[in-house]
């Protein structure tokens, strides 16, 4: 188990990480000079990432069969992207439970606009000419068996790059570990066009956090239940 008593079982959705639509309407801005200044002094270290402004999918893989679930508990049938579903359930491992976003790419591999991607999945709308659909991953709660929710996002991390950043189709979220003092020029370097995501490096999946939201050079922040940040553009 883990906190508030959610059990992880294969195919079945438990809530994602993720801030309350009330903490996202009310929050403070800052310069992005002073992200520094309002981070907790006694966090130790960050994880910064790229934020992927893509459907958010919580993905269940077990003995080779696949459950793709977005963030309100809705199940994605696997006509609407079964590119994704192919790539899951052809992992070398029994099971594994995967945090990620679904995002489209063009035929030359460009990132295209979020609004295709939840059309496809969350009606019947064709997807763009010669669109794929693409899993990115931020995080690993569960493999063979094993809940990792209760493990430092750090380490999470780490084991989905192991197990997936070498498999052919899968992508890792592109991710730095900093210090408070680091943190602006980690944001500087790995910052998409959405801006990115700041978590704690210690941090477990259901953890109280604070989060942050990088926006065109300014942040905000709120406090929400959960270690999974949003901060975008």
């Amino acid at each position: 188990p883990v906190r508030a008593n959610i059990m992880l079982t294969p195919h079945t959705f438990f809530p994602v990480a993720k801030p309350p639509k009330r903490a996202l309407r009310s929050f403070e801005v800052f310069d992005l000079d002073r992200l520094v200044e309002i981070l907790p002094e006694d966090a130790g270290l960050w994880i910064v990432s790229s934020k992927i402004d893509g459907e958010r999918a919580q993905v269940h893989v077990d003995q080779g069969k696949a459950t793709v679930f977005l963030d309100d508990g809705s199940k994605v049938d696997r006509s609407r992207i079964p590119e994704v579903f192919d790539l899951v359930e052809a992992i070398p491992y029994k099971q594994a439970i995967l945090d990620a976003e679904l995002v489209l790419v063009d035929s030359e591999g460009r990132l295209l606009p979020r609004e295709p991607m939840t059309k496809i999945v969350r009606s019947t709308a064709d997807r763009p000419e010669g669109a794929k659909a693409v899993l990115v991953v931020f995080d690993l709660l569960w493999a063979n068996g094993k809940d990792l929710t209760r493990y430092p996002y750090e380490q999470r991390l780490a084991l989905a790059d192991r197990f997936f950043g070498k498999l052919k189709g899968f992508r890792i979220v592109k991710s730095v570990k900093a210090s408070t003092e680091e943190v602006v020029s980690a944001v500087q370097n790995v910052s998409s066009s959405e801006g990115v995501v700041i978590r704690a490096a210690g941090s477990r999946y259901f953890d109280f956090d604070r989060m942050y939201k990088e926006q065109k050079g300014r942040c905000a922040s709120c406090r929400f239940r959960g270690s999974s940040a949003i901060c975008a553009a």
